[in-house]
């Protein structure tokens, strides 16, 4: 027994010899001591140590002159339940998942703190060099005992967490933005230049468009359904005798075409100078362009009960193109709303125009219309439901925001660049 007690009082005098030269060792021996007897410590409160740490967080963005972080109560407990019973953190792990199941994340940075106390968290927050970021608008904090009993621990995230797609916001703070395929399901995060007048939304998943934006003359973004506001102008029809719903169509078509003058926006040679214009602009200018006056004539024919949709398109070689179709009594129409010198005696059915009309989207009051099949030959046919695929606004679904890569390090840093009008 004897050198048994020596060993062991030999491994006391160089744990205690440890102890003298160490304080932090020292101090996070007796702070686990301490809690194991029952000390106040033992009561570790998580949400108050959080809270206070969003605080310390909060200030810190404050004397920066950066604004607020919203707390991502979806990643908090995401990271609380992904941490539960895990000792070591691994950064690098953590982020590979997060973006998997939070891809609207445009950065993400994230730091992990250990310290005996937990006013040492609160003094290591306020050095983490990343937290200026201008950019980020969310942060998740997860405070917790750190896995040996010794002492605390907290792992944060910040960054840039994208929005959905709103188009009345573009070019008033929020161009980029995230949304969901409503054809596949897949999320994606994107980008609206504001140079860009009409734009067509693609998905770099399923390469399906999937919605169509376009300003107004006052500089907004709206779906271009919503362009079609159910405007009618105070024109009274012949009293004489009842006209029948093809002269009825005829009769709008020509009044349309001979009020409107065609006025390109692009005649300034400014390429995408082109602002889109409600019914009740085009009837008061009389000028407009061939968006402008089919979407004079679309919401004319709806308001009086008409089956009508926009068409935006091609015309063979003359680029891209706006044209309006009507179906009644089992036939479709196509109604040039430019045309000054068409026959309105006789309107076109779609069967009998030109095959260089080829749409890529449709919209009336309700919806945006894309084809399912936009690569192979046109079929002609305007509202077959196996041709097209209805999308309402907003036309996006709440998915979760493009996540981020941090590199192994206890404080990283990584950033995705934005897709092509490209979950949580």
């Amino acid at each position: 027994m004897r050198p048994l007690f020596v060993g062991s009082l030999s491994l006391s005098l160089v744990v205690m010899t440890a102890a003298l030269c160490n304080q932090t060792w020292l101090e996070d021996s007796q702070r686990w001591i301490h809690r194991l007897t029952g000390g106040a410590e033992a009561q570790f409160k998580t949400a108050e140590t959080e809270s206070q740490l969003m605080a310390v967080i909060q200030s810190c963005r404050h004397e920066d002159s950066r604004k607020m972080l919203q707390g991502d109560v979806e990643l908090h407990n995401w990271l609380t339940n992904r941490l539960e019973n895990v000792g070591q953190v691994d950064l690098q792990e953590l982020a590979n998942e997060i973006q998997e199941s939070c891809p609207r994340y445009m950065k993400l940075s994230s730091t992990a703190m250990q310290s005996s106390t937990i006013a040492g968290l609160y003094q290591q927050v306020t050095q983490w060099n990343e937290l200026d970021d201008k950019d980020f608008t969310h942060v998740a904090v997860v405070a917790r005992l750190r896995p040996a009993g010794l002492g605390y621990e907290a792992i944060v995230f910040a960054g840039q967490r994208l929005g959905d797609l709103v188009p009345e916001l573009i070019g008033h703070g929020r161009d980029q933005f995230f949304s969901v395929c409503p054809l596949c399901g897949n999320g994606q995060t994107g980008m609206v230049l504001t140079r860009k007048r009409t734009v067509f939304l693609e998905c770099p998943d399923c390469h399906h468009v999937y919605a169509v934006v376009a300003v107004d003359t006052h500089g907004t973004f709206h779906y271009v359904s919503q362009y079609l506001k159910g405007y009618a102008p105070n024109v009274h029809f012949p009293a004489k005798k009842k006209l029948s719903r093809l002269a009825e169509m005829a009769r709008i078509w020509d009044e349309v075409i001979h009020t409107v003058e065609y006025v390109p926006d692009s005649a300034d040679g400014v390429e995408d100078n082109d602002a889109w214009q409600f019914a009740h602009e085009t009837e008061r200018l009389g000028t407009g362009d061939c968006e402008d006056s089919s979407i004079y004539l679309a919401d004319w024919l709806a308001s009086r009960g008409f089956e009508v949709r926009v068409a935006l398109g091609r015309y063979g070689e003359k680029g891209g193109h706006a044209w309006v179709v009507v179906r009644l009594e089992g036939n479709c129409y196509l109604l040039e709303a430019t045309d000054s010198h068409a026959n309105v005696s006789h309107p076109p059915m779609v069967a009998e125009t030109s095959k260089l009309y080829v749409p890529d989207a449709l919209f009336d009051r309700e919806a945006t219309y894309v084809r399912r099949f936009p690569t192979t030959v046109w079929s002609g046919d305007y509202f077959a439901p196996d041709q097209w695929t209805r999308v309402e606004p907003p036309g996006v679904k709440s998915a979760e925001p493009v996540a981020t890569r941090v590199n192994g390090t206890t404080n990283a840093m990584a950033k995705s660049p934005a897709a092509a009008p490209s979950q949580h």
